[in-house]
């Protein structure tokens, strides 16, 4: 079976990085490990850009989580409530598990919707995989100390442009250098 992504399982971290989101193998395995939430961010990550339509895996992803029993929590830091809400109706989240910034100082990289989106499931960072699909999302991960993920990483072509907006990427980046230095301080990297 041909492999598309790399996996790295090293000081108590799980990470896979690959084309597409996590199949049924990787999701049966983390169940059967004891996870019990799986947290993921929707732009460029369960669609192929910005705002765009749920990739058909993501609707995989949904099925397979019900499947095992898995519940599902979406996170953004995309402010469009209603786009937000019909993602989750399409693939059937519950309405106390989608998570959007209610303020600027709570989009990722900072750990706040992650952290709510764990206590509100009745669960632990030791008993939730994330998926996400960049630095920021990787960091907000790391910060709300989740050590079990997934990076999906997107073509240029998919992308559309979305990754290479400059003012996007500012932004997200400052915030990243800020949480990373943060995580350094709590030795988490």
């Amino acid at each position: 079976m041909k492999s598309n992504g790399y996996r790295l399982q090293a000081a108590e971290i799980d990470v896979s990085i690959q084309r597409g989101l996590p199949d049924d193998g990787l999701i049966s395995e983390h169940a059967d490990s004891g996870v019990e939430l799986i947290v993921a961010d929707i732009d460029a990550t369960l669609t192929d850009t910005h705002q765009g339509e749920l990739c058909q895996q993501a609707y995989t992803l949904a099925k397979t989580a019900d499947d095992y029993g898995l519940g599902l929590a979406l996170v953004s830091n995309n402010r469009n409530r209603s786009y937000i809400e019909s993602v989750a109706d399409e693939l059937s989240v519950a309405d106390e598990l989608v998570f959007s910034p209610e303020k600027l100082r709570d989009c990722k990289p900072a750990p706040t919707m992650l952290r709510r989106a764990i206590k509100k499931a009745g669960t632990t960072p030791e008993a939730t995989f994330a998926i996400g699909d960049g630095t920021t999302d990787v960091i907000s991960f790391l910060l709300s100390d989740i050590r079990r993920f997934s990076v999906r990483v997107n073509c240029p072509e998919e992308a559309k442009g979305y990754w290479f907006r400059p003012k996007v990427r500012r932004i997200e980046y400052a915030a990243g250098r800020h949480a990373l230095q943060l995580a350094k301080k709590r030795e988490l990297v």
